[in-house]
């Protein structure tokens, strides 16, 4: 009996109402406009934790490495991504364009410097970059599904430009303007 009824007729209390007062308070707190530069910055530290090697240079170059590292040990965190992404990544998705960039001489910082340290921003519109970045930021701390959006880019532009019968210079000088950026904002949907 008696204890049911101090509950009321929709099963809250006295308490309930206190702690939903104190939690709607509490979220209109932390969406105030007047804290969104505050908030800007703990998403931005928060991504750095991860991306900010993204950001170092290379090690000094003048320093002798051992044999048994590589050229690409001395190369910064983020051109070791570019080359991975050119070098293995798209030559296993799409042979014959790793070869005609390697043909040409289209090295991957070239094109893939902006868009990872800028996560596609020049080149994808507002609307859809939110789409990217919430796909990106849930797929993992690491971001590495970026890596294979710009593999998609890459593959979807030499598809849109490459002609169907054979893929010629022209068309692959083309490719190469649109991953150097002389082209408009691609679209996802």
């Amino acid at each position: 009996g008696g204890d049911v009824g101090a509950v009321g007729q929709h099963g809250r209390g006295p308490d309930h109402d206190d702690s939903e007062s104190r939690a709607l308070s509490q979220l209109r707190r932390l969406l105030s406009r007047e804290s969104i530069e505050a908030d800007v910055y703990a998403l931005f530290a928060k991504l750095m934790e991860h991306a900010s090697v993204w950001f170092e240079p290379s090690r000094n170059p003048s320093s002798r490495p051992s044999r048994a590292s590589s050229a690409t040990s001395r190369l910064s965190p983020m051109l070791r991504k570019c080359s991975h992404i050119q070098e293995e990544l798209l030559a296993a998705a799409d042979p014959a364009v790793h070869a005609r960039l390697t043909h040409l001489g289209v090295a991957p910082q070239l094109y893939l410097l902006r868009w990872m340290r800028l996560l596609f921003a020049h080149e994808f519109g507002l609307p859809q970059l939110e789409v990217l970045w919430d796909a990106i930021f849930a797929h993992g701390k690491a971001l590495l599904l970026a890596d294979h959006i710009a593999l998609a880019m890459i593959i979807s532009v030499r598809q849109v430009r490459a002609k169907p019968a054979s893929y010629h210079d022209e068309s692959l000088h083309t490719l190469a303007s649109c991953l150097l950026g002389d082209t408009p904002k691609m679209t996802i949907f």
